[in-house]
């Protein structure tokens, strides 16, 4: 909850750069302007959506992970994927592979899972937009529920699945990663490796 207070500005900054015909020449500038005409209340568009995804995205993805990684722990569930754990308490993460793929999994899964909720909090944080010219905005969604509504009936699938093929490209190999730094810290933390 704290980081998306923090997180939230700079994704409103870098979402409105990338849109087509940005009015924005640099971040300074879309900082500056974002403030003259919306106030601090700009820097903010899409908190309610962000905070959603972000504690929807968290929970699928440990929740994907620790399942998964359970499952390639376990050879009685899956006998072809033996990764038996040793008897000797300090070599029970031996094995990262299963920790490797499963983050891959847990990423794929919940890029997945939250698109839909992606785009929609891409577009409430752009559609504020005041294009140059222009005094006004046009407001498609109000929230993130209206937003999904709209988003089905204008769109359907495809609208909502929007920009998914490249964002698995990204997130799952990256969350496979971040899950074996995520391991391998945790494993090397341990109290008990230090005491021996």
């Amino acid at each position: 909850m704290v980081s998306v207070l923090f997180y939230v500005p700079s994704d409103v900054i870098v979402q409105r750069l990338q849109v087509v015909n940005s009015p924005y020449k640099s971040s300074f500038d879309a900082i500056r302007k974002i403030y003259k005409d919306e106030g601090v209340k700009g820097f903010y568009r899409g908190l309610g959506a962000t905070f959603v995804v972000s504690v929807l995205a968290s929970s699928i993805w440990w929740m994907a992970y620790e399942n998964v990684k359970y499952l390639l722990y376990h050879p009685s569930i899956l006998p072809y994927l033996i990764f038996s754990k040793s008897s000797d308490e300090k070599s029970t993460d031996a094995h990262r592979l299963p920790q490797f793929a499963a983050g891959f999994v847990a990423g794929t899964v919940t890029s997945t899972c939250v698109n839909p909720l992606d785009v929609v909090k891409t577009r409430i944080q752009t559609q504020h937009i005041h294009t140059l010219g222009m005094t006004s905005s046009t407001v498609m969604y109000k929230n993130i529920f209206h937003g999904l509504k709209c988003l089905w009936h204008e769109e359907g699938a495809h609208g909502l699945m929007r920009g998914l093929l490249p964002k698995l490209m990204s997130r799952g190999p990256l969350s496979a990663i971040g899950a074996l730094i995520f391991e391998l810290v945790l494993y090397y933390s341990r109290d008990d490796l230090h005491s021996v």
